[in-house]
């Protein structure tokens, strides 16, 4: 007589679609432990957005030089999770990423300083108008399975550049890529990591329904 087979709930099994071979399991978690996450990344975002510009993109460039130098073994990650060749993850996803992350790293100056108006009326002459940007907060980052590590960091780091912390979840199919993303994180030493780039493998809804802002990409 065989053994009832049992399955853990808050348990993602992670499939290679081109193979079928199992490559890894992950926990979800809790509505409470993202809560719990959601609370820490905005107790942390006032921190963080008070570092000055020059702090913040020594952070993001650890985070850059980490994809550069671990590109081969992050698209072999991504090519088990998605199915996708060796070359078209290294080439659509990681130096993208490298190369998204180098670009915004050179012009975050530019796009976040402050921005005069012209002013569109006579009645306006004596006045001056100036755009000046501030952190949403809280960023709440939705990705999907397609491109699991293309995606979103061309969302995270924009965000952490200018001054926001970031709820990142990645698709249940693409765990490991999640992981890949998460020790990228930890590696670049940024204050308090949980509270930056946290957490993966949480129910689709909690980061839209908590955060400052979303930001969803599905497939």
């Amino acid at each position: 007589m065989s053994t009832p087979q049992t399955f853990d709930l808050r348990q993602t099994v992670c499939v290679n679609p081109a193979t079928g071979a199992i490559v890894g399991y992950s926990q979800m978690n809790t509505a409470e432990e993202a809560r719990a996450a959601l609370c820490r990344a905005r107790a942390a975002q006032p921190a963080w957005a008070a570092l000055p510009l020059t702090e913040r993109q020594r952070y993001i460039a650890r985070i850059r030089d980490y994809l550069v130098d671990h590109a081969d073994a992050i698209s072999e990650t991504i090519s088990r999770d998605v199915g996708k060749t060796r070359i078209e993850a290294l080439a659509t996803e990681v130096l993208t990423s490298a190369l998204g992350t180098d670009y915004y790293l050179r012009n975050a100056r530019r796009f976040l300083q402050p921005r005069a108006v012209r002013g569109g009326s006579l009645l306006f002459l004596n006045k001056r108008s100036r755009i000046y940007r501030k952190p949403f907060g809280v960023i709440g980052i939705i990705a999907p399975w397609n491109y699991p590590l293309g995606i979103p960091m061309h969302e995270i780091i924009p965000a952490l550049l200018a001054g926001n912390t970031v709820i990142f979840k990645t698709a249940p199919e693409t765990q490991m890529v999640g992981r890949a993303i998460e020790a990228m994180i930890q590696t670049a030493g940024l204050p308090d990591p949980d509270c930056r780039v946290a957490r993966r493998r949480i129910y689709p809804s909690q980061p839209a329904r908590c955060a400052d802002r979303a930001d969803f990409a599905g497939t």
